[in-house]
Parts: structure tokens; sequence; C-alpha cells
């Protein structure tokens, strides 16, 4: 479906390395095969059920000159949270909130004003266990494809200090990313390694790596292929 090609190094290690066009990314075929993907992504954890605060964020996919493409935002270093950090657009849920779809397209609008008229939705990713403001809480990826000329995004500046985009082809790239490793300790367990990205201006890591990763994984299938799946269970670091 895609136009790809796959290497091999020293016989037994594959390194995926792709070229895709928005034309076939977009396509109903991708799409569908997305959404066939999406409850075996990689990196699930299991979720306490008494977890109440939900959040969401979307996942807006591009076109960027011919080439599919993530928008990413890089927080207001001024917010008393998370500041600074790469994020997808998103926040909490509220009472108006018909649904975490609902989420996902009021904040987008909020913070970077993507229409939501404008937003084709492909569907949610599992959710993604989260600290947020001290407490716990589940963030749910809302995939979108964005039907937007990017020059007529307005940006809160009070919330977002940039609006970037980094094609597929580099996300896909082992040269633009890699894993990091977490040690483990009094009620951590056994240590863990997350994906980590730097192939756009600034670096993709934490929740926000985890979700790019688990993206990549539901939209290429084994065809992606990246380093953090040989760290998986790393017991001591």
């Amino acid at each position: 479906m895609f136009s790809a090609r796959t290497v091999s190094l020293c016989s037994s290690i594959k390194i995926c390395r792709a070229w895709f066009s928005s034309s076939e990314l977009f396509s109903p075929a991708s799409k569908s095969h997305f959404l066939s993907n999406t409850e075996s992504v990689p990196l699930q954890w299991p979720l306490n059920p008494s977890i109440k605060k939900q959040f969401a964020v979307l996942v807006p996919l591009v076109d960027v000159l011919g080439e599919p493409a993530l928008l990413y935002t890089k927080r207001s270093s001024n917010l008393s949270s998370h500041r600074g950090l790469v994020s997808f657009p998103g926040g909490g849920m509220e009472e108006g909130d018909s649904s975490l779809i609902e989420t996902a397209a009021r904040e987008a609008w909020e913070e970077v004003g993507l229409v939501k008229e404008k937003l084709e939705i492909w569907g949610c990713m599992p959710p993604v266990p989260t600290r947020i403001n001290g407490g716990e809480g589940l963030v749910t990826p809302v995939v979108a494809l964005v039907r937007q000329e990017l020059e007529e995004l307005i940006i809160s500046e009070g919330e977002v200090q940039e609006v970037f985009t980094v094609k597929l082809s580099r996300l896909c790239d082992p040269n633009f990313h890699g894993y990091t490793q977490f040690r483990g300790g009094v009620g951590i367990g056994h240590g863990f390694s997350l994906p980590v990205y730097w192939g756009g201006p600034h670096t993709i890591w934490g929740l926000t790596a985890v979700v790019t990763y688990q993206f990549m994984s539901a939209i290429l299938g084994e065809m992606y292929i990246h380093e953090v799946e040989k760290q998986m269970d790393v017991k001591e670091l």
C-alpha cells in the first residue's frame, strides 16, 4: 500500500526507511488499515478502573508539500504545568463536551485554531495513563485528518509557544528516533524504555512520543520498526 524499502543491517536488524505521499496515506484504504490496528498498538498499560479524570489529545494528520506529517505544539513557558514541552493539542474533558472526540476538537480549536468542520475524524486510540497536576488521568488520542491550510491556524499565545510539523518519513527514519531508559524503583517496579524522536525542531518524548509511536505502529503495521521494541522489558538498568 505504501512506497517503502527495508534494509538489513548485520543480517539480523531490519530498519524501515519509507517515503509516503499524502494521496496514498490519506486514502480510505489507509484509514481502514489504521482502524484495524488501533486496538493492538504496542506500549499499552493496564488501566486503573478507579481513574475518573478524562483527557483527550488531537493527533492531527496534515499535508506538507505532498507528504503526510503530524502537527505538534510546543507549550508556552508561562503555563503552570508541562511548560515548554512538545505535545499534541488537547486537554481535560469539560461538562459541555459530548465525547472525548468533542474534547479533542474543542481544545484544538482553542489552542491552534483548527476548525472542527475541517477535521475528518479517523478514530480513537487506546487511552494512555498519565499524571496531571498531581493526580492520575487517562489521555485518549483522537486521530484526525486536517482539511485546513496551516497558514489559517491561529495560535493561542497563552497556551502555545509554537506549532510545527514532522513528516512521517522522518518519524520512520531510524536516524531520527531512539529510546530513553528509566530505572526501576519504589512504586515503579523494574526499569522500562520509552520512544523518543528528534527529527523535527524540538525533541519529542514522554507521553507525546508514546502516542506518536502508537500512531505510527497503527498506520504502518509491521512495516514500522523502532528500536524501542528491543527494550520493552528492561529489568535492570
